[in-house]
C-alpha cells in the first residue's frame, strides 16, 4: 500500500525546487442566498461590518458555526469563511490572525501594543519623592493615594495559592516573589505570610474541609436510608526513593444527581504493603479523619489490577470489589498488538499464539516519531512543518508515547498514517542524509498495512482506555454497554479502516480522516492473531456477567429493554443467562423492598421489631397461677396484622418495579428536551433508532449511551414519578469503573513524597496534597 493522495501529489517534488512550482488557485464560490447573515443587532463596533452572524448555525465538518467572515468568503470557499466570535473581542483577534493588514486589524493591534506599554510602565514599582523642595538628580514620580490592601487579604489570597498548586512554602521566600508582591499591592513594605501563618491557614482549610465533608456524606447517607452508597477507590504508591503512600478517594452520585469525588488520604506508609496491614490503616485513618464507617456506608471497592491492591480490596469483605476497567484495557491492548507476552520456562504461552510483528512494527513507528519529536531536533520539526504547509498536508506534529500508557500506541498508529504523506515527501529531499532515511525506508509496505489493519481492529478499545474509562462522570450501565459492543464489533464480519492514500487537507486529523470498509475476509494472518489475541484478553480480564452487572442494566432506563441481551456472551447458554436474569431481578425486588419500605412514612417497623424481639415463654405454663399473673404485661401486637402490612407493602412495592421494567420513555423527546445535537446530523433524533432482526424500529442503545445524560432524566422526570427506584439507582450506576481519579491524586504525590524535616512537616505536606484536589 504506497502512494499518496492525489491532493499530496506534489510530495513526489524534489523539495529544492517545490518552491518555483506554481500553485493551484484557490477554489472561491459565493455565500449561498439560502444563508442568511447579517450584523448583530446594535452592533456598533466597525468588526460586525466584516463579520456577520449567521441567521441559523450552520454544521460543517462536525462543527456547529455561528458567524461567517465576509473578508475570508472573498479568497476561499464560503464554508471555510465560518466562525466562532460571539464577541467583538474574538471578532477583532480573527482579523489580527487572519487579514492583519486590514484597517481594523492594524487599529487593534495598536490598542494591544499600547495596552501591553501601559501594563510594564506600571508594572515598574516607583520610590516616592521626598516631602521637601530639595534638588533631586531625577524626576520621581509622587504617590499621592494607593488603595490600601489589608495584610489579611494578601496572606490568604497567597496561601490559597500554594495550595491550589501544590507548592512548598520557601516558594514565596525569594525577594524576587517579594518584590513583585510590592509592585502589585503598591507598597514597599508588604509582608509574604510568616510560616505560622500559613500552617495556620493551611489547618484551617483543612478543618472546614473535614468538617464539610464529614456533613456532606452523612446527609448523604440518610437520604439514601442508611444504605451503603460510597465507591471507595485506594492505591499504593512507591517512587524511585522506595518512599510508599497509601491513598484513598471516594466517588458517588449525590441527591442532584451530580458525580462527587473527595480525596481523602494520602498517607506516607515506609514498612510495608501487607494487605491486612494497608486495609487496617484506611479503615482507621478514614473512621478517625472522616467518621467514616466503611462497612455502613462503602458499596463498592475499586483497585487497580495489581495483586497487592486486589487482597487490599478483599480485606473490606462487606464490599463489592471492582478492577480498573482503565488498566484492564491497557492490558488487552498490550497483549492484543504484541508489546507483552505470557512465557513459561522462557517460552511464549499467550493465548493466540506469539505475535513479534506487531511489536516491532510499533517499535519502528515509535523511532520514526522520535526522530521529529526530539527536542534535540528543532530544525526536523521545522522542516516537516515547512513541508506540511508547502503542500496543504495535516498540521499535525509527531506523536511521541510511552510504554506505560498502551492506549496510546493506537494514538501513536493513527497519528504516523495521517502523517505518511508528509514523512515521505520529507525523506525525498536528496539533502536528507541517507543514514537518517533508514529510520522511514525500514518501514515496508507490509509493515504500514499491518499499522492499518491494527488500528482499525483495536481503536475503540483503545477510545474506551483512553477517554471512556477515565471519564469521571462515566455510569457502570453505560460502560457495560461499551465494553460488550466493543468486544463483539472485534470478532465482527467488517471493520473501518484509514487509507495510506486517503485524501488529507489542512484540517484533516484522527477524528475526521475518512474511513473505508474493510470485511473480515481482507485481514491477513497476522491481523486474525491480533484479534484472537485481543478476544482472550477480553474474556479473562474485563467483568463477565453477573447480578451486579444486571442489577446497573435494569436501573437504566435507557439499557433495561436490552438487559438479557447484554449478559448474553457466546460461551454461556441461553439458559443460563435466563437464570442470570431471574436472579438479578429477585435481587432488585429484594432491594427495592427494604428501599420503598424505607421511603414509606409508617409505624409499622416499631410492631415488627416488636413482634420480632419477643420470644413465646415456654416456661409460662408450668408458673403457678399466682406468679403468672405478676408476671404477664400488655398483650403482644397482632402478629397477623403486622405481616398483613408487611405483604401489603411488598406487594406495593413489587408493582413499582414490574411497572419501572415496562416503563416505555421517548428518548426523542427528552432528547430534544436536552438539546443534544447528534453528530454529522444535527438535532434528527431518528438517528437514535435503527431496525431490528425482524424489521422493528427500535432505540439504538450504543447512542442512547452515547448521547442520553440519564442523570439528568432521574432529577428531572425519573425521581418524581420513581423515587425508591431513583434512589437504587443513584447507588448501582454510581458504581465507578476505574481509579482514574486517585491516579491524578497521586500524579502530583511528589510534593508529599519528598524528602521532609519532620513528622509535623509530613502531616502538612499530606492535608495540602488533599486539598489540592478538593478546594473548588
Amino acid at each position: 500500500m504506497s502512494g499518496i493522495s492525489a491532493s499530496s501529489q506534489a510530495t513526489e517534488v524534489d523539495l529544492t525546487v517545490a518552491d518555483v512550482e506554481e500553485k493551484p488557485p484557490p477554489v472561491i464560490d459565493s455565500i449561498p442566498p439560502a444563508i442568511g447573515h447579517r450584523a448583530p443587532d446594535g452592533a456598533t463596533d466597525a468588526v460586525w461590518t466584516v463579520v456577520h452572524v449567521l441567521d441559523k448555525p450552520h454544521q460543517f465538518r462536525k462543527k456547529l458555526y455561528t458567524h461567517i467572515c465576509l473578508l475570508c468568503a472573498q479568497t476561499k470557499q464560503w464554508e471555510r469563511a465560518l466562525c466562532k466570535t460571539a464577541h467583538a473581542s474574538n471578532a477583532k483577534s480573527h482579523l489580527v490572525r487572519k487579514h492583519s493588514d486590514h484597517s481594523i486589524a492594524t487599529e487593534e493591534l495598536q490598542h494591544r501594543q499600547t495596552r501591553a506599554d501601559g501594563i510594564v510602565q506600571r508594572s515598574e514599582v516607583k520610590r516616592k519623592a521626598p516631602e521637601g523642595q530639595g534638588y533631586e538628580p531625577e524626576k520621581r514620580h509622587k504617590i499621592f493615594f494607593t488603595p490600601k490592601l489589608k495584610q489579611d487579604f494578601i496572606c490568604g489570597h497567597v496561601s490559597r495559592w500554594l495550595i491550589n498548586d501544590g507548592l512548598p512554602y520557601n516558594m514565596i521566600t525569594t525577594p524576587a516573589f517579594r518584590e513583585m508582591i510590592s509592585g502589585l499591592t503598591g507598597d514597599a513594605n508588604t509582608t509574604i505570610p510568616a510560616t505560622k501563618t500559613y500552617n495556620e491557614i493551611l489547618d484551617s482549610h483543612y478543618t472546614k474541609f473535614r468538617e464539610q465533608t464529614i456533613a456532606t456524606l452523612c446527609e448523604e447517607h440518610r437520604l439514601l436510608h442508611h444504605t451503603p452508597f460510597l465507591n471507595l477507590m485506594h492505591d499504593l504508591w512507591t517512587n524511585s526513593a522506595k518512599n510508599n503512600i497509601v491513598g484513598a478517594s471516594v466517588a458517588f452520585i449525590d441527591h442532584t444527581w451530580h458525580f462527587r469525588h473527595f480525596a481523602l488520604l494520602a498517607v506516607v506508609k515506609n514498612d510495608g504493603h501487607e494487605s491486612v496491614e494497608v486495609a487496617t490503616l484506611l479503615d482507621k485513618k478514614l473512621s478517625e479523619l472522616y467518621a467514616l464507617d466503611i462497612k455502613k456506608t462503602v458499596k463498592f471497592t475499586v483497585s487497580d489490577t495489581a495483586a497487592s491492591a486486589r487482597k487490599v480490596s478483599r480485606q473490606f469483605d462487606s464490599t463489592l470489589q471492582t478492577d480498573c476497567i482503565m488498566h484492564a484495557l491497557s492490558l488487552c491492548l498490550g497483549y492484543g498488538i504484541g508489546l507483552k507476552e505470557n512465557t513459561k520456562n522462557k517460552k511464549v504461552v499467550t493465548e493466540g499464539g506469539e505475535f513479534k510483528e506487531g511489536g516491532r512494527v510499533i517499535r519502528k513507528l515509535r523511532a520514526l516519531n522520535l526522530y521529529f519529536g526530539s527536542t534535540k531536533s528543532p530544525q526536523r520539526i521545522a522542516r516537516l512543518k515547512e513541508v506540511q504547509r508547502l503542500f496543504k498536508l495535516p498540521q499535525l506534529a509527531a506523536l511521541i508515547d510511552v510504554d506505560v500508557r498502551i492506549g496510546s500506541v493506537i494514538k501513536l498508529l493513527q497519528r504516523s498514517i495521517i502523517n505518511y504523506a508528509a514523512f515521505k515527501a520529507y525523506f525525498q529531499n536528496p539533502r536528507t542524509d541517507t543514514s537518517e532515511r533508514d529510520v522511514f525506508v525500514c518501514i515496508t509496505d507490509a509493515d504500514w498495512s499491518l499499522a492499518i489493519e491494527l488500528e482499525a481492529i483495536l481503536h475503540r478499545v483503545s477510545e474506551l482506555a483512553l477517554v471512556e474509562s477515565q471519564t469521571a462522570n462515566m455510569l457502570s450501565s453505560t460502560m457495560y454497554v461499551f465494553l460488550r459492543v466493543a468486544s463483539v464489533r472485534l470478532s465482527s464480519y467488517k471493520y473501518t479502516a484509514f487509507q495510506l492514500d486517503g485524501l488529507r487537507d489542512e484540517d484533516t486529523n484522527e477524528k475526521n480522516f475518512a474511513r473505508v470498509e474493510m470485511k473480515f475476509e481482507q485481514i491477513s494472518d497476522l491481523g486474525y492473531r491480533c484479534i484472537s489475541r485481543t478476544l482472550s484478553q477480553i474474556a479473562k480480564r474485563l467483568p463477565r456477567p453477573s447480578v451486579e452487572m444486571g442489577m446497573a442494566l435494569l436501573l437504566d432506563p435507557r439499557t433495561k429493554k436490552s438487559a438479557q441481551n447484554f449478559l448474553q456472551t457466546t460461551d454461556m447458554a441461553e439458559q443460563v443467562t435466563v437464570e442470570l436474569l431471574q436472579d438479578t431481578k429477585s435481587l432488585l425486588l429484594e432491594e427495592h423492598r427494604l428501599m420503598y419500605k424505607a421511603t414509606q412514612p409508617s409505624d409499622v417497623d416499631n410492631g415488627s421489631r416488636a413482634a420480632s424481639s419477643a420470644s413465646p415463654n415456654s416456661e409460662g405454663g408450668s408458673a403457678p397461677d399466682g406468679e403468672l399473673d405478676l408476671l404477664c404485661g400488655d398483650e403482644l401486637a397482632d402478629l397477623s396484622d403486622v405481616a398483613f402490612v408487611n405483604n401489603t407493602l411488598n406487594s406495593e412495592a413489587d408493582e413499582v418495579v414490574k411497572k419501572w421494567l415496562n416503563h416505555r420513555i421517548d428518548w426523542a423527546e427528552v432528547a430534544k428536551g436536552q438539546n443534544v445535537i447528534l453528530e454529522a446530523c444535527g438535532k434528527d433524533y431518528r438517528k437514535l433508532t435503527m431496525l431490528d432482526r425482524k424489521g422493528r424500529r427500535v432505540w439504538h442503545v450504543e447512542k442512547l449511551c452515547q448521547h442520553i445524560d440519564v442523570c439528568r432524566w432521574f432529577a428531572e422526570t425519573g425521581e418524581k414519578q420513581f423515587p425508591s427506584i431513583a434512589k437504587l439507582a443513584r447507588v448501582w450506576l454510581g458504581r465507578s469503573s476505574s481509579t482514574a481519579f486517585q491516579e491524578r491524586v497521586f500524579s502530583t504525590g511528589s510534593f508529599v513524597m519528598g524528602p521532609l524535616r519532620t513528622q509535623t512537616d509530613n502531616e502538612r505536606a499530606q492535608k495540602q496534597l488533599i486539598l489540592r484536589h478538593n478546594l473548588p
